[in-house]
């Protein structure tokens, strides 16, 4: 079987975290399907598996809720700016 982008969850650029499916809710926020964490992430553990995780890049938070939208748990995170090379600026990488 050919390995395709739907037999195989995305890999987060940021978060340490794969994911099958994903929604906007606005600019800033989006909603991630099917998560696994890679490794420890605040109260996220190693493996831990999430049907829905909400992640708000202006407000720095990672939220799960439950179906009456009380958050069940919840990560700030701060989102720092990784400097690139000039190199890897005019090449597109």
């Amino acid at each position: 079987m050919e390995d395709t982008a739907a037999d195989t969850p995305t890999k987060d650029v940021v978060l340490p975290l794969t994911w099958w499916e994903w929604d906007y809710s606005s600019a800033l926020v989006i909603d991630l399907y099917t998560v696994e964490f890679l490794e420890d992430f605040g109260a996220f553990s190693k493996g831990e598996k999430i049907d829905c995780l909400s992640v708000d890049y202006e407000a720095g938070t990672m939220s799960v809720f439950d179906d009456e939208g009380e958050v069940l748990k919840r990560v700030h995170f701060k989102a720092v700016e990784i400097p690139t090379s000039s190199e890897e600026v005019s090449s597109g990488i």
